[in-house]
């Protein structure tokens, strides 16, 4: 396989718009981590599972920065560590 010059020119573009969305990310999470709320987000994702009817999904906490996912097989959401214990989820 030849390198070529103009790689850097095609890929440049899709690079710069996924730099540029994950700084808009990651700013957005930075604000709106700053606003206090009245339950964490454990207790805000209990009570959205509940109002769906959804009681056998667990909740589990796991390790990591945004790394919050659900696992269909299993039936568990996983929330990342400072989302499960803090209370910085609006009312």
């Amino acid at each position: 396989m030849i390198f070529h010059p103009w790689y850097f020119v095609a890929i440049a573009p899709a690079m710069l718009l996924a730099l540029w969305a994950q700084m808009r990310v990651k700013s957005a999470y930075a604000q709106a981590s700053q606003e206090p709320a009245g339950q964490s987000g454990a207790q805000a994702a209990r009570q959205i599972l509940d109002a769906a009817h959804l009681y056998d999904v667990a909740i589990e906490q796991t390790p990591g920065h945004l790394s919050d996912h659900y696992d269909p097989q299993q039936k568990v959401l996983r929330l990342s560590f400072l989302k499960n214990c803090e209370t910085k989820v609006r009312n």
